[in-house]
């Protein structure tokens, strides 16, 4: 019983208390009078003959006071406030109702599968690989030369800038500096030096020692020519004063400021001297971290559980060719957040008809048919809870080496392939249609939407390949310092 329901009740109850009261106190002094007080009906003098039900009591005497007034109004609110809620309960249970109808659009017919694939032809002009001017440039030059061709004199000017510029700000803000301290040995450094220290930091995670003491340790062991080249406590003071970017001049609400205008330039080496080809893939990679941070992330089929997300789009043989850091939940009323992340992420690719890599956190029919807007195909492995998947598909029990497909009008396909567990994949280019491959000597088939993904995916794969071999990363490092070890 709701709250209205309750006081109508009362206000029910008090008014039969006042019509007792009102008939005790009235003399009939004959029975006359007792006659004339009735009408011609017979009906009682307090109740009207239009009375529709036991709640609409009216009072018809002359002399009733204010208090039955008032109670009388009371009543007629209540009541007509609880006519109102009814109606407005059973308009909301009707628009429930037809929200949850589903609304089958052209678009979302699932029919067999017939090729009706959207041509976009070929419009990139240059081939996959290094741009032709960078690589007539590198033609027998060094390893160095090859590396100052992504960190050039003025990635390594800005840095060398930003952290002498860091080193004075920590001098100046502390009230005390005690007399041994290392600050006080501080010296502003050059970008010569700071090509030594970074070559330093490259050739730790190459040899591996128990700690970075170790380097410049005189045992037989450990013995190297790292002194040779720069003092334990200058590389220490330089590792704790390297910067990217000024602390003061951080927007408010700015996550990743202490990173991010150095990783745009760059990203922007790396997009200008590489160009992708007809496929190109998008995952994220995970850097290392378990210090404090807010928008540190745990994913528990990486090997590192604990760090620091970092989507990337990769080409070719592992080359990453952009990257965003994730710094926390994003808000976007016109896509989700892995939609947008794709998008945003190959914004320069699209539109050249192009192929989109994606596993099953970015695959979805919106992402698909936006990218379809851009002139550009998708193939990803896909989820079966997600919203359009056609039923027949993703509820359909199949047999070891079975497959079935759907195809929209759009030419977006969505298949299921038995192997030892189902896989379900969404591709715009690509039928339910199977080839022979031949796996240690035994011929087998694969859907070619299968072949082709295992191919496009194996970019991410390699990227995080070949940075786990000589990662310098540490224990103790900051966490806009491990992401630029993992950048550069």
């Amino acid at each position: 019983m709701d709250k209205n329901t309750i006081q109508i009740k009362r206000y029910e109850h008090m008014m039969n208390l006042a019509d007792q009261t009102e008939h005790s106190e009235e003399e009939f002094i004959d029975e006359e009078n007792e006659l004339v007080s009735t009408n011609s009906d017979g009906d009682p003098p307090y109740y009207s003959e239009e009375s529709d039900s036991d709640d609409s009591l009216i009072l018809s005497s002359d002399n009733e006071g204010e208090e039955n007034e008032e109670i009388r109004n009371n009543l007629e609110t209540l009541q007509d406030t609880n006519n109102i809620e009814t109606n407005l309960k059973e308009t909301s249970d009707s628009d429930s109702i037809a929200s949850e109808t589903p609304i089958i659009e052209a678009n979302q017919e699932w029919n067999i599968p017939q090729g009706n694939h959207k041509d976009f032809g070929c419009s990139y002009r240059e081939s996959e690989g290094i741009r032709p001017e960078f690589a007539a440039a590198m033609i027998n030059e060094s390893p160095l030369q090859h590396f100052r061709l992504f960190l050039d004199s003025q990635i390594l000017e800005e840095m060398v800038s930003q952290t002498n510029l860091y080193a004075t700000q920590v001098s100046m803000a502390a009230s005390v500096i005690p007399a041994n301290s290392r600050i006080r040995k501080w010296y502003p450094t050059s970008p010569d030096e700071m090509l030594k220290f970074l070559g330093l930091i490259g050739y730790m995670g190459l040899v591996k020692m128990p700690s970075i003491r170790h380097y410049w340790s005189r045992k037989l062991l450990y013995r190297n020519s790292v002194s040779n080249i720069m003092s334990r406590n200058r590389f220490e003071l330089l590792l704790h004063f390297w910067h990217f970017t000024d602390n003061e001049m951080c927007p408010p609400g700015n996550r990743v400021h202490k990173f991010q205008p150095f990783l745009d330039t760059l990203v922007k080496k790396y997009q200008q001297v590489f160009t992708p080809g007809s496929t190109f893939c998008i995952d994220e990679s995970l850097v290392p971290f378990r210090g404090r941070l807010i928008f540190k992330q745990y994913i528990p089929l990486k090997t590192h559980k604990y760090g620091i997300k970092i989507f990337k789009l990769c080409s070719g043989g592992g080359y990453t060719w952009n990257m965003r850091i994730y710094c926390g939940k994003e808000q976007d009323a016109g896509a989700s957040v892995p939609t947008n992340v794709v998008l945003s992420l190959a914004e320069s690719l699209l539109d050249e008809g192009r192929t989109a890599i994606t596993d099953n956190y970015y695959t979805s029919l919106d992402l698909a048919n936006k990218l379809l807007e851009r002139k550009t195909h998708l193939l990803g492995t896909l989820r079966s809870n997600r919203r359009g998947n056609p039923k027949d598909v993703t509820q359909k029990k199949l047999k070891l080496g079975e497959i079935i497909g759907r195809e929209n009008a759009e030419g977006i396909c969505i298949m299921k392939w038995r192997d030892k567990r189902d896989v379900l994949l969404l591709s715009t280019k690509h039928i339910d249609s199977l080839v022979e491959v031949n796996i240690h000597g035994e011929k087998k088939y694969k859907p070619k939407a299968v072949i082709d993904y295992n191919k496009g995916k194996s970019s991410i794969d390699i990227s995080d390949q070949m940075a786990s071999y000589n990662s310098a990363i540490r224990r103790t490092m900051k966490w806009y310092r491990k992401v630029a070890v993992e950048a550069i």
